[in-house]
């Protein structure tokens, strides 16, 4: 279900992941800007427990294997060139 049970799994969840995908990269978080994967397990994350579609919808974007959060399905490397 990818659920983030601190702010601290979640930043080593988006240093592991998020910061090396295509999608995240050409955002720019000084204007706010965020993948909206990201920004969904942001806003949904503790609310995921009590909403069975929340939790689907998160879970289809970010599997778990056992308790442990995986590369988010929507993961996509950087073209060649681009910084990683």
């Amino acid at each position: 279900m990818a659920y983030f049970a601190n702010g601290s799994e979640g930043d080593a969840y988006e240093t592991a992941y998020c910061a090396r995908c295509r999608y995240q990269l050409d955002k720019d978080p000084d204007k706010g800007e965020c993948c909206p994967v990201l920004m969904l397990h942001l806003l949904w994350n503790y609310d995921q427990d009590a909403e069975p579609d929340k939790k689907l919808a998160l879970e289809l974007f970010i599997p778990q294997h056992g308790t442990i959060p995986t590369q988010c399905t929507m993961f996509a490397a950087p073209d060649a060139g681009e910084a990683e």
